[in-house]
């Protein structure tokens, strides 16, 4: 039964097929626009035949990449009945790149299956375009150029490119290649690529972003010195050291002594073999490559060396005969002395005389024996100190010169004649004379006689001898002086003064007689009211004169020639008035004092008259001046001061008077001091120090000030903290409020402080791009001791070198430690495992590092390696992955510049393997 069935439905499904061959037909008609792009739309235009049943659908269908119909793919459909119509399509995404695709419409109600359009179409794959953005160095001097490359991915044929710096397009640069030298620190360089690829993606695209950064220049230099000096003896060691500026963390040195290269590699030289006029200098090479001036000349030394000489010394003497009493000068002339010797001279082997190569004495005894130890200043001198030859000194015997004259006469009348006779003993064989009158020579008076008429009364004459022998002392002479008197005729006068014509009743008066032709004995005769007094004197005195007494005194003259005798005085009448008592009080500013401090005193007088004195005791003991103030600041403790006050009032009594005692309380003076401390005076940089302050005698209420690098910080109290820098002073002041206290305000002792230079980590490298399956080594420097964290895929967390082998990317922090100070630094490895990895940029330099370049990755096979210069030859080829270019073509050195390299591979699978479709780039030769 059921084959029936199925026979049955076998023969309708021909029938319809046959009925529909012959009514219905659809037509696809041409379709224009190809290639076409994967995920694009298009329309597909049809013509039918026949009648199509209500709610047909026209279904457009797209055949596979050979054309096949076996499996179509629908991209679109028309719900019509109509004969003609447009269909809107949409090619899949996800069909393969192709030339021979065909489409197709068919209908479902009646089931219609159309021609195709009948040409071939294109269809291809959408691609996504990228561009990655290299450089050929990306840390550089100012000024230097930058060659950046735009390496497209999905460019097209002709792909437009437009340069940027820091986000701004660069005018006119448009090409895949880029050249500037005018970045800054930090520019950020990017490019934009428009790709000219059919069916692209992502278009424009920017690259990636290249960092610059730009090194400032500045100019190397280095100076040197010399140590201990650049004076020496010959064969003396001289150290030399150079102190470089921008020198760079590895700089080279070159020391030249007259410009030739001696020494090593090193900031010091140190040499024994330099010879007198030698000139050391020092070239210094920076190893910082942005460094001008480089190599730099260092400023030039030139040596003296001394030759090594014996020390000599030899004496001479004005002379070596004298009398007694001669100065003698002695000289010392050195051999190799130097600049400053000293001298010892000795007499009889006693030290004596200055430290002078001269040496006078006037003190020498014959037989005395002298000579002078020299000590040379000069380094380069041997045997010293060194004696002199000596000098025997011979001193004669001395005689006393001197000379006796005699007068005919000493008394003579005016106008009588004088002989005069000089006598010397020891005066020579040639003695000479000056004859004198009231001590002025007399012109032309030199003989041993002299005789002169014109002799004044009290004349005095002498004579001076001169003598000639010798040794001898006393020399010139001066004789004897003869008085002469001339007795002349003359007037008889007298005249009477008083100590005072006005005084206090019983005050002694006295009085004295002058007088003229009295002679040689005259007689006085004192007299009171015409009644005698007194005694034969020129001078009287009473203590009992009355108010209106009148006294006279009469001479009598002894002159054989006077005129008038006796003669009496003119009188002098005598005043009396009543007494008054003196006395005296003194006060002082203050009578308790600090030790040194100044006390004022003054006195006040009663009836001291117009011009009183004063006498100032200290404990009895006089001071100060006659003045009615006194000052003191050398005052004791329980001194008493008192003052003596005379008055010169009329008729004062109780005169000199004293006054009340002040008794002074001297309280003992203490000295302020303060000193300060602090922990430690070496420290990190950044971290807080704390200092405090002791003071002594400061009182109750003691102000501190602390003092930085000699400026007031205003901080007070006796502790002060704060964060320093190297060299900082600190020191504080207290200003004491204790009585009596010195040195105040007091100034501490100063800290000099230590600030440890900051700890600068580096890791090399400070970034790097790792496979997860490779380990990497981060070596730290600038540090005793290191830690690294964390610790995860490290080998090790406390070393300076270890290896890390993260699986994600990890940032790692490494704490370098030196003492009590630390630094930090990071880096962060990137974990990346491309298919391969080739390098920027290498430095053939024979380092070690970086010095060939290849192509890193996994194992390749068929594979092969090219590097082509900027002129497209090539320069460098190799079958051999573990291989690589040094920089050199048939075994010469390959200029700086931008290298293009290219490579193919496959991996065991046979699968290619790419870095991009174009599989080359360029690389960057650095010497």
């Amino acid at each position: 039964m059921s084959k029936r069935i199925i026979g049955s439905f076998s023969f309708l499904v021909l029938l319809l097929f046959s009925i529909n061959c012959s009514s219905q037909t659809i037509t696809t008609g041409v379709i224009i626009g190809s290639p076409f792009c994967a995920c694009s739309n298009l329309n597909v235009d049809f013509t039918s035949t026949g009648i199509f049943n209500a709610g047909n659908n026209y279904i457009a269908e797209l055949s596979d990449a050979s054309g096949s119909f076996i499996s179509p793919v629908f991209i679109g459909s028309l719900s019509s009945t109509s004969n003609t119509g447009t269909i809107s399509c949409t090619i899949p995404c996800v069909a393969g790149t192709g030339s021979l695709y065909r489409i197709r419409v068919t209908s479902d109600n009646p089931v219609i299956i159309g021609t195709d359009n009948g040409i071939d179409l294109t269809i291809n794959q959408n691609v996504t375009a990228s561009v990655n953005a290299f450089a050929n160095i990306v840390t550089i001097c100012t000024g230097a150029q930058v060659d950046f490359t735009a390496t497209p991915t999905n460019g097209g044929a002709t792909p437009a490119y437009q340069w940027q710096i820091n986000g701004t397009p660069v005018i006119g640069s448009t090409n895949a290649n880029y050249s500037t030298t005018t970045l800054n620190d930090q520019d950020v360089v990017t490019v934009v690529m428009t790709s000219s690829a059919a069916c692209v993606n992502g278009s424009p695209d920017t690259s990636n972003s290249v960092t610059i950064t730009v090194n400032s220049t500045s100019p190397a230099g280095v100076t040197i010195s010399a140590s201990p000096s650049t004076t020496i003896c010959a064969g003396d060691q001289v150290d030399f050291t150079a102190t470089g500026t921008n020198s760079g963390p590895a700089p080279l040195y070159q020391w030249q002594v007259n410009g030739g290269n001696v020494g090593t590699n090193s900031s010091t030289y140190s040499t024994t073999t330099l010879n007198n006029g030698d000139i050391v200098t020092c070239i210094m090479t920076s190893s910082n490559v942005c460094a001008t001036n480089n190599p730099a000349n260092s400023n030039s030394i030139t040596i003296t060396v001394n030759t090594v000489s014996p020390a000599g010394v030899s004496i001479s003497a004005t002379s070596t005969t004298i009398c007694p009493g001669d100065p003698v000068t002695f000289t010392a002339t050195p051999t190799n002395g130097g600049a400053n010797p000293t001298y010892q001279w000795t007499i009889n082997g006693t030290n004596t005389g200055p430290n002078s190569a001269t040496f006078t004495t006037s003190g020498l005894n014959s037989g005395d024996v002298v000579d002078v130890t020299m000590n040379s200043s000069s380094s380069c001198a041997t045997g010293s100190p060194v004696t002199s030859n000596q000098l025997t000194i011979t001193v004669s015997s001395t005689v006393s010169a001197s000379v006796v004259i005699i007068a005919s006469s000493s008394t003579i009348c005016s106008g009588q004649q004088v002989d005069f006779t000089a006598s010397p003993t020891n005066g020579g064989i040639a003695p000479t004379y000056q004859w004198q009158i009231n001590g002025t020579n007399v012109v032309g008076a030199t003989n041993s006689t002299y005789s002169s008429s014109s002799l004044g009364n009290g004349d005095i004459v002498t004579c001076v001898m001169t003598s000639n022998a010798s040794c001898v002392t006393g020399s010139p002479a001066t004789s004897n002086s003869i008085n002469v008197t001339v007795n002349p005729t003359v007037n008889t006068a007298i005249n009477i003064i008083s100590s005072s014509s006005v005084i206090c009743s019983g005050t002694q008066v006295d009085f004295s007689a002058s007088t003229s032709g009295g002679g040689n004995s005259p007689i006085f005769q004192w007299q009171i009211n015409g009644s005698n007094v007194g005694t034969n004197d020129s001078t009287f005195s009473s203590t009992t004169l009355n108010n209106n007494d009148v006294i006279t005194c009469i001479l009598t003259s002894s002159e054989p020639c006077a005129n008038i005798s006796p003669i009496t005085s003119l009188p002098v009448t005598i005043t009396v008035t009543p007494s008054v008592v003196a006395s005296i009080t003194i006060v002082a500013s203050n009578d308790t004092i600090c030790s040194g401090d100044q006390v004022d005193f003054t006195a006040v007088p009663v009836n001291g008259g117009t011009l009183p004195s004063y006498q100032w005791q200290i404990n009895g003991v006089n001071a100060g001046t006659n003045s009615s103030t006194f000052s003191s600041t050398t005052l004791n403790d329980n001194d008493v001061v008192t003052c003596i006050l005379t008055s010169n009032a009329n008729c004062a009594t109780n005169s000199p008077a004293t006054s009340n005692p002040i008794s002074i309380t001297v309280i003992t003076s203490s000295v302020a001091t303060v000193s300060i401390s602090t922990s430690a005076t070496t420290v990190c940089p950044g971290v807080a120090t704390d200092f405090s302050a002791v003071g002594v005698n400061g009182g109750t209420a003691p102000i501190y000030d602390w003092i930085l690098n000699g400026t007031s910080t205003g901080v007070g109290g006796t502790s002060y903290t704060g964060t320093f820098v190297n060299g900082d002073v600190i020191s504080c002041v207290m200003t004491s409020n204790a009585q009596c206290v010195t040195s105040n305000p007091a100034t501490s002792n100063q800290i000099t402080l230590t600030v440890l230079p900051e700890l600068v980590i580096v890791v090399d490298p400070d970034t790097i791009v790792s496979c997860w399956d490779k380990p990497v080594t981060l070596t730290a420097s600038g540090a005793n001791s290191f830690e690294w964290e964390p610790a995860d895929w490290l080998s090790c967390t406390s070393c300076a070198s270890t290896e890390a082998q993260p699986t994600d990317t990890t940032i790692y922090t490494v704490t370098g430690t030196t003492g009590s100070c630390t630094g930090s630094a990071t880096v962060a490895v990137f974990v990346h495992c491309p298919d391969v990895f080739v390098p920027s940029g290498f430095s053939p330099n024979d380092d070690n590092r970086n010095d060939v370049f290849k192509i890193y990755g996994p194992p390749m096979n068929e594979f092969t390696m090219w590097v082509y210069d900027r002129w497209g030859e090539l320069v460098y080829m190799s079958h051999d992955q573990n291989a690589g270019w040094d920089g050199t073509l048939f075994g010469k050195k390959c200029n700086t510049g931008v290298y293009v390299w290219m490579f193919r591979g496959k991996d065991p699978s046979g699968r290619n393997i790419s870095i991009s479709r174009t599989n080359s780039g360029s690389v960057m030769l650095i010497r």
